[in-house]
């Protein structure tokens, strides 16, 4: 009977000793929602007389790039790409070419950047320097709706024609029809609509603009596809804070000409059939 009873007590402090000894996983404490935060930057933001081709902004965690060259945004728009990198904590600019002289820049990051572990996304950052002694701060903001449904489109490409004093609108260079040519003529200024359709520029100059949009589906920053949404206002708009612009996107006709088709119907007789009443 002792051993018996020896015996079951032993048992039972195994089986307590096992319980004690279970292993369960640490919680991690709450999730990381928050975005990654600017700690530093060369030139700072909002700096004049920028006379380099590098920008490097510093974040207080490490980061990730997502589709950079498609993402980030730079206006007034250049010719060439800039070269787009991490070094550590570090985000590093590089421009290919020199920028104009007496202009202010503004480079959107659009949602490029994310927190290397949980992927929030550093958004809604605007960064601007200037080449020359004075940051321009005029302000232009509005809305794109599509046509038909009235709903916002998002990820549309909004750009400014500057006006000279000698340009008139809808003769010469500036017309409504100036963002179907590349090689005639880039938009001096840039941005993107959000989830809600709206779009908003800085840093603008005191000059008239002529407003266009594109639904840039091969990412040259004109119109020649025929399926692209396009935008514009017919007349001329200066920047200002109580100017809310309302676009109105469209699919526009395609006047490309094309033969359909071609058929022999009998001896002696041919059949051609275009898209368009042809002469």
């Amino acid at each position: 009977m002792f051993k018996l009873k020896h015996r079951c007590l032993s048992l039972l402090a195994v089986l307590f000793l096992a319980a004690c000894a279970n292993v369960v996983a640490p919680t991690g404490g709450p999730k990381d929602v928050t975005p990654p935060k600017v700690v530093a930057s060369q030139p700072e933001n909002h700096s004049t007389g920028f006379s380099g081709r590098k920008v490097e902004i510093t974040f207080d965690e490490y980061v990730t790039l997502n589709n950079a060259s498609q993402q980030v945004l730079v206006s007034p728009p250049l010719f060439n790409k800039p070269d787009i990198k991490l070094n550590n904590r570090t985000l590093v600019i590089k421009f290919k070419e020199d920028l104009k002289a007496n202009t202010t820049y503004v480079l959107d990051f659009g949602q490029a950047v994310k927190d290397l572990h949980e992927g929030n996304t550093f958004k809604d950052y605007l960064f601007t320097f200037a080449t020359g002694d004075v940051i321009d701060t005029l302000t232009l903001s509005g809305a794109v709706l599509d046509a038909d449904t009235k709903k916002p489109v998002e990820s549309f490409m909004v750009g400014l024609y500057a006006a000279s004093p000698h340009d008139e609108f809808g003769e010469g260079a500036l017309s409504d029809s100036i963002f179907t040519r590349p090689l005639f003529r880039a938009p001096d200024y840039l941005t993107r609509t959000d989830k809600e359709g709206h779009f908003h520029f800085i840093g603008l100059p005191d000059v008239p603009f002529l407003v266009f949009g594109i639904e840039d589906m091969n990412s040259n920053l004109y119109y020649d596809l025929p399926n692209e949404r396009v935008a514009f206002l017919d007349s001329l708009v200066c920047p200002s804070d109580s100017v809310h612009l309302a676009l109105s996107a469209f699919t526009a006709t395609d006047t490309t000409q094309m033969l359909l088709e071609n058929k022999v119907v009998e001896e002696g007789l041919l059949r051609l059939a275009f898209r368009h009443p042809a002469d």
